[in-house]
């Protein structure tokens, strides 16, 4: 944690490098956002430009197609000639029928002279009518001959909905088709037609919904028509020198592309972005030259006055820095400073460490002082009930047990016991509480690695536990078992003392499980305290936020399982000088 701290801090070194850097990083940042933005900005009204002109072009093209979709739906619902070319029975009239469906759509390609003209065939009877205007006649009759084969073997790649690309030996077409049962009627225009004039800035293509280039494709913008290709929905694709924008239509599967050249845009950015250039280089080699006069009179001696420090922090306290006359008065102040508060701190460590060590064995000896009283009623009342039993017999070897366990209790030269001393003194408690309970009624099991007998432990823990056990957790007329497991686990940190208790009585209350996991005193719901509380804060004491102790309930009742440290008892004691 202290390291994360240390690395998380800035030097001094590097906080006036970072002040430097501060106070010029604003015309830096200036100066890089109006080349970015200007650079963004001329190159977005650019294409801005571009595709509204673009997408004003197309909504002509695709207003035309309507027209050409409403004639041909017009002419499907309205001209019974059709009926009769393709279902009359009459040869003569079929082909009067025929003759002027043609004159029909001779007469149409006036008026929609962007067509190559018009068809009508049935894929059941195989008859068929077309009108071609005469540039385009030999050429269409050519690919509608196809078309048919297409329709008749029901193609996938033919739409009835709108308009469709179709690759034909002579050319690419956009067909429109309506369909009526087995008869289609349609239109058919050359992809050329649809492609505006090449103004010298800009170039044009028209791509499929698959990216299949239809038409018009420069070689030279072959990478944009590319990224064209693999994102052909409608929107702007951009590299250095090229803009791109592709347009779909929206009443033909197709998306007409347009690629702007911006060489002589780019060339008035780099003017721009040379002069950013060349004031970076400035204010960084300013920043450079003011670091080195920032070393050489500041950090360097607050560096030595740092280096200084950490040894303190480390604990040597015999550390001095020198006080050259030739150093800035503010150095020599913190350096002076410096020497005489660690010899402060020199002549106040002794008395500190000792007044603290008071205070730690005082606080101890009062926490376990609030055990003792508790069993001294326990003891007489023990010793009454004996009297008045008449069993004058035992009461001499009672009152030994009583002067054994007050010998334990009330010895005040250590705060901390072994592990084998406590369970010998819970031994005798348990036999006290026996003769006062009946014979049986109380059984201690034990499990305790031989390697924690002399671990250092709270004295009077077990016996607290114990006493809880009796007064909390069992009935009058239930036999109390209480089991104790002792182990050593192996950490990180050193091995750990681990302490495991068990009674068969009714467990914790809700109400002192929910206390205890809020950290609070344990108070009973008569508003008494429990012995646990004293427990925790002797070993919070003893070792620190180190030791852990976690209540619940097991197999019926009661669990405590108590988690520190694992120390010998003379290690502890040569540890705290006691």
């Amino acid at each position: 944690m202290q390291t994360q701290k240390a690395q998380s801090r800035i030097s001094i070194d590097r906080g006036l490098a970072l002040i430097t850097l501060i106070t010029s990083l604003p015309i830096l940042i200036f100066l890089i956002f109006s080349n970015t933005y200007l650079t963004a900005r001329s190159r977005a009204q650019t294409i801005s430009l571009v595709r509204d002109s673009l997408t004003l072009y197309q909504n002509m093209v695709d207003a035309k197609l309507k027209n050409h979709d409403i004639y041909l739906i017009d002419f499907m619902n309205s001209n019974a000639d059709v009926m009769r070319m393709v279902a009359n029975p009459n040869e003569d009239e079929a082909l009067l029928a025929r003759i002027r469906i043609q004159n029909r759509f001779i007469q149409s390609t006036v008026y929609y002279s962007d067509v190559c003209g018009f068809f009508v065939f049935d894929t059941l009877t195989q008859k068929e009518a077309f009108a071609f205007i005469d540039r385009f006649r030999t050429e269409s009759i050519a690919m509608l001959r196809t078309l048919e084969k297409d329709i008749l073997a029901a193609s996938s790649k033919l739409s009835f909905v709108k308009w469709f690309p179709y690759q034909s030996q002579n050319g690419c077409y956009l067909i429109r088709l309506v369909r009526v049962g087995s008869t289609c009627t349609g239109t058919a225009i050359r992809c050329d037609e649809l492609m505006p004039s090449n103004d010298g800035e800009s170039s044009y293509a028209l791509l499929d919904e698959s990216g299949n280039v239809l038409s018009g494709v420069p070689l030279h913008l072959s990478s944009s028509i590319d990224a064209v290709r693999r994102n052909y929905a409608e929107g702007t694709l951009l590299d250095r020198d090229v803009g791109v924008i592709g347009v779909a239509s929206g009443n033909g599967s197709y998306i007409l592309a347009q690629a702007v050249q911006l060489r002589s845009l780019n060339a008035r950015m780099d003017t721009l972005q040379l002069l950013t250039i060349i004031m970076t280089i400035y204010f960084l080699l300013a920043a450079a030259l003011q670091q080195v006069f920032h070393r050489r009179s500041i950090i360097m001696p607050l560096n030595r006055a740092a280096d200084a420090m950490r040894l303190v922090r480390d604990g040597n306290m015999h550390v001095k820095l020198p006080e050259p006359p030739d150093m800035l008065e503010e150095t020599h102040l913190i350096y002076h400073t410096f020497n005489q508060m660690t010899a402060e701190i020199e002549r106040l460590k002794i008395d500190i460490y000792e007044e603290r060590l008071k205070r730690q064995r005082a606080a101890l000896q009062f926490l376990q002082l609030q055990n003792k009283p508790h069993f001294f009623s326990n003891a007489l009342q023990l010793i009454k009930a004996m009297a008045e039993k008449g069993d004058y017999a035992r009461i001499g070897h009672i009152v030994d047990l009583i002067a054994k366990y007050m010998r334990y209790s009330l010895s005040g030269e250590s705060n901390v016991v072994s592990l084998l001393d406590e369970l010998r003194h819970a031994e005798d408690y348990v036999e006290l509480v026996q003769y006062s309970k009946g014979t049986r009624r109380v059984q201690l099991d034990q499990q305790v690695d031989p390697h924690c007998l002399h671990l250092t432990i709270p004295p009077l823990m077990i016996q607290t536990f114990l006493e809880n056990t009796m007064h909390y957790g069992v009935t009058e007329q239930a036999e109390i078992h209480f089991s104790l497991t002792c182990t050593l686990a192996a950490s990180q940190s050193g091995n750990r003392f681990i302490i495991h208790m068990q009674d068969n009585g009714s467990g914790f209350s809700p109400h002192i499980l929910a206390l205890h996991a809020a950290g609070k005193p344990l108070i009973d719901e008569r508003g008494e305290h429990i012995g646990i509380t004293n427990i925790t804060e002797r070993l919070h004491l003893l070792f620190g936020q180190d030791a852990q102790i976690c209540l619940s309930n097991q197999m019926g009742g009661a669990h405590i399982q108590i988690d520190m440290t694992a120390v010998e008892v003379d290690e502890y004691n040569a540890r705290f000088n006691r």
